[in-house]
């Protein structure tokens, strides 16, 4: 099963990721999930945060709660496998809206228990 890679405030032991402002004006708020630990740490490497920040490994079961948790917080968006040094040039780095995907797995959900009803 795959595993995916998010950063995590390495002072305290609860899974807490950094939030970053997203957006035209930055009014919005993104965070970072990786599908490599590689890239996590690359992220964290090219961002200077090797003292405060480390990579958490979360197999599809606790990302899927995750990300429930931070569309609960009003956190908007993923950004996949963002690149730091992109990012400080001012590129814009792909994102998901977590509505969107919440939407799309309850719709699976709902769908899968229909269809195991009949």
């Amino acid at each position: 099963m795959a595993a995916y890679y998010v950063l995590a405030d390495g002072g305290i032991p609860e899974l807490s990721s950094p939030v970053f402002g997203a957006g035209s004006g930055g009014g919005e708020e993104a965070v970072a999930v990786f599908t490599s630990k590689a890239a996590a740490e690359k992220y964290i490497t090219a961002s200077g945060w090797e003292g405060s920040e480390v990579t958490a490994e979360l197999q599809p079961v606790p990302l899927l709660r995750w990300l429930l948790n931070l569309d609960a917080e009003g956190v908007e968006y993923l950004a996949v496998d963002p690149d730091r040094e992109s990012h400080n040039k001012g590129e814009k780095q792909s994102v998901l809206g977590i509505d969107e995907l919440t939407d799309e797995l309850s719709e699976h959900l709902c769908t899968r228990l229909q269809a195991s009803s009949h």
